[in-house]
Formats: structure tokens, C-alpha cells, sequence
């Protein structure tokens, strides 16, 4: 699993990562689907462009999903 942080790209292969997740990000997760391979929670007064910008990893595009 890769998590980003701001600029930062944390690898689960190399330090432990858990995320804490409430109910409606649950509810949110239950509803994607499996050729989506990111989920973004962001504060709601961002900006759409903002965020859609903040996605792009190209480290993960190439890749996809991390296979095992």
C-alpha cells in the first residue's frame, strides 16, 4: 500500500502504515470500484482542481496497483 501525505509518498513495504477510517469514508470505500485504485479524504473547503491535481502520482500511474 502507498499513502500519500502532502508530498510525501509512504510505502507500507517499508514502514507500517494504518489508517484510521469513520463511517462515511467506510461508506465511501464500499462504493469503488476495482480498476479505481485511489481514494482521497481532503477538507471540504478545497478546491476540485486542487485535489485533482494532488492525485496525480505518476509513480503510481505507472505501476497501478501495487501487485504482490
Amino acid at each position: 500500500m502507498l499513502v500519500k501525505i502532502g508530498d510525501i509518498i509512504y510505502d507500507s513495504t517499508k514502514t507500517p502504515i494504518m489508517l484510521i477510517l469513520n463511517d462515511k469514508e467506510i461508506e465511501h470505500m464500499q462504493g469503488i470500484e476495482s480498476n479505481n485504485y485511489k481514494y482521497c479524504s481532503y477538507p471540504e473547503d478545497s478546491k476540485e482542481e486542487d485535489i485533482v491535481e494532488f492525485m496525480k502520482v505518476d509513480e503510481v500511474d505507472k505501476i497501478g496497483f501495487l501487485q504482490y
